[in-house]
């Protein structure tokens, strides 16, 4: 057996983890870029989005600080238009809100949602049913 043959293997999954780890840092380079440039807002507390964040092993953190939330609450609802960018706590506080306003018998509930396009703040005020909750 030659050591071509032998070794090949472990050469070709060497190169396989390269590209793979290339791509990864260009998606990271890509992410530092669209957060700088656009800098987006989280969707509901209107808090900046810092690209550190996205990052937990750089910054020192257990797990990202962010997730998508679908504004009208119908989460196959995968519009770009019907997604944030939010913080994980302001997420998690948002729906634990709306449960309470829901057990307290109110049929539509309203709540603010932030953006930041093309340098324009934004507020717009969503209203969605208890039952979508």
């Amino acid at each position: 057996m030659s050591l071509i043959s032998k070794w090949g293997g472990l050469l070709w999954k060497e190169e396989t983890v390269a590209k793979m780890y290339s791509k990864i840092e260009r998606l990271k380079q890509f992410i530092v870029f669209f957060i700088e440039k656009y800098q987006p807002v989280c969707g509901l507390c209107g808090g900046e989005v810092s690209w550190k964040s996205f990052f937990p092993v750089l910054s020192h953190m257990i797990r990202d600080e962010f997730t998508i939330h679908h504004k009208n609450h119908i989460r196959k609802d995968n519009r770009p238009i019907n997604k944030a960018i939010v913080h994980r706590d302001c997420h998690r506080r948002h729906h634990r809100n709306l449960q309470v306003l829901k057990e307290t018998g109110q049929k539509i509930i309203k709540y603010s949602c932030y953006e930041n396009i093309a340098g324009k703040f934004t507020k717009e005020v969503m209203k969605i049913p208890s039952e979508r909750i």
